[in-house]
């Protein structure tokens, strides 16, 4: 199915509220916001609402929520997946028919997904990368807050941390270095999320596949798969 008419794809998640515009199939702007408070959309044009948190904030658009028993997949995992996670999958399984990947979703926490013969086999769920190093100083208030960029910073292979600043920096590298171990030997690695860019450098494979805006672009072809306009 074409579509005909600009519609919008919400994604509503634990950060950021996207706003993203949609015509004949292609995307034309997205728009990120803190809150629902300054979001202003054409309340004449259709849409689906995706929220890991929300009910529907706009009556004119499609709630995700009200139409997830038609996302169906061979899967090993209980049904109270994410709604987003099973967006994701769904898409790579049932849409692009892609039998063997994996789904890395790295935002405010950073899910993995294994898609093994067809079959969705469950995954992970980790704390993001800021929420990781944001422990270090709401639990220690002496412990220093370091953003991602200067945490991320190698130490010249040193075998141990010599100060506080290093001590945190190289457990965050071996945090990140530890999730990235599970997917070793994997191919068709699928990545998006805010700190997608941190995480690729760690990633040992030719086969990672960065799509920014992956869950958009997904919830856009489950929009027209199923027919809801």
């Amino acid at each position: 199915m074409t579509l005909k008419k600009t519609h919008y794809i919400i994604d509503s998640g634990n950060t950021f509220l996207k706003v993203a515009s949609f015509k004949e199939d292609k995307l034309i702007n997205v728009e990120r916001f803190s809150d629902v408070n300054g979001v202003s959309i054409d309340e004449k044009l259709p849409g689906i609402f995706c929220s890991v948190n929300h009910e529907n904030l706009f009556s004119n658009l499609i709630n995700l929520r009200d139409i997830k028993d038609k996302l169906n997949y061979p899967t090993h995992y209980e049904h109270s997946i994410g709604i987003d996670r099973r967006v994701l999958v769904y898409d790579l399984l049932k849409i692009r028919q892609i039998s063997d990947a994996v789904i890395i979703d790295a935002g405010s926490f950073i899910t993995i997904d294994f898609i093994t013969n067809s079959t969705h086999m469950g995954g992970f769920i980790f704390p993001g990368l800021k929420n990781f190093l944001e422990t270090y100083h709401v639990k220690g208030k002496k412990l220093p807050s370091l953003s991602v960029q200067s945490a991320i910073k190698p130490i010249n292979h040193k075998t141990f941390p010599e100060n506080t600043h290093e001590a945190i920096s190289m457990a965050f590298t071996h945090y990140i270095t530890s999730m990235m171990n599970l997917i070793e030997g994997q191919k068709n690695i699928y990545i998006t999320g805010g700190d997608a860019k941190e995480i690729i450098g760690f990633i040992n494979s030719s086969e990672v596949i960065h799509e920014e805006n992956f869950l958009l672009e997904a919830l856009n072809r489950i929009y027209i798969s199923l027919s809801i306009l």
